[in-house]
């Protein structure tokens, strides 16, 4: 999503494809290199609505998807998320002073409980794996999906790593797939070959994610042939894969 004219303007939002997208991140990222140091990628601030921005759900049109799947994305991106206070029980408002209304301590059976739950589960999924938080970050391409489901085009997958400092090893790898369709997408297929996190071959991910109901799936994939098969992917969610064998895994 852009925002257009954000400051007592219209809060237009102008809707990017998949491919728009990732080429904003991959030049956000580039410029981040060229300033790295002393402030690495991973310390810089990520956000969508602030005081000085509508409410991020007022800005969505009150679509809770486009704001659960914004707050996922905050959480598994290099960079510190921000959560302005009220996003996560659904406050809405538009220009200033709409938009700096006070939390409603007081009326809790306002709040969107759902939507709630959903926050604390990005974040819990955040806090429990470094690797969302400090690793490495490069995109990589979905090769093929079932027909019967999501296109290839509205998917965007990335890996996260991290490396021992003692010795050429992945210490933890993630690997994230977005579907921004709202049907699920089904046999995704992703292509690992040449990436920078190593050769990834016998590598078993599962996924992490429980899509905010708390209710795991128990879904899994192995690296094969430098690619890797996921069943599913629900509509308007992720899948976030932690390795779980890295200990015989080496850097080539």
């Amino acid at each position: 999503l852009e925002q257009v004219e954000v400051i007592g303007g219209l809060y237009v939002i102008k809707k990017l494809d998949v491919e728009s997208f990732a080429c904003g991140v991959d030049g956000m990222l580039a410029a981040y290199s060229q300033v790295q140091a002393p402030h690495p990628a991973f310390l810089h601030m990520n956000l969508f609505g602030s005081h000085d921005t509508a409410r991020a759900l007022w800005m969505l049109g009150g679509e809770r998807s486009a704001l659960t799947l914004t707050t996922l994305l905050l959480m598994v991106m290099p960079g510190l998320p921000l959560i302005y206070y009220g996003d996560e029980i659904g406050m809405q408002g538009g220009r200033d002073p709409a938009n700096r209304a006070a939390f409603p301590w007081d009326t809790p059976m306002t709040w969107d409980v759902k939507l709630l739950a959903f926050f604390r589960a990005a974040t819990a999924l955040r806090n429990a794996h470094p690797v969302l938080r400090v690793g490495g970050f490069q995109r990589v391409p979905i090769t093929s999906v079932s027909p019967e489901g999501a296109p290839a085009t509205l998917l965007y997958a990335f890996l996260r790593w991290t490396t021992n400092a003692d010795s050429p090893t992945l210490s933890a790898l993630a690997l994230v797939v977005f579907n921004t369709s709202t049907k699920s997408a089904m046999d995704v297929s992703i292509n690992l070959e040449g990436c920078a996190a190593g050769n990834l071959n016998g590598i078993t991910l599962v996924d992490a994610w429980d899509n905010g109901n708390r209710v795991k799936r128990n879904l899994s994939g192995l690296v094969s042939d430098e690619s890797i098969r996921v069943e599913e992917i629900v509509g308007r969610n992720a899948v976030v894969m932690i390795a779980t064998n890295l200990e015989t895994i080496r850097l080539v």
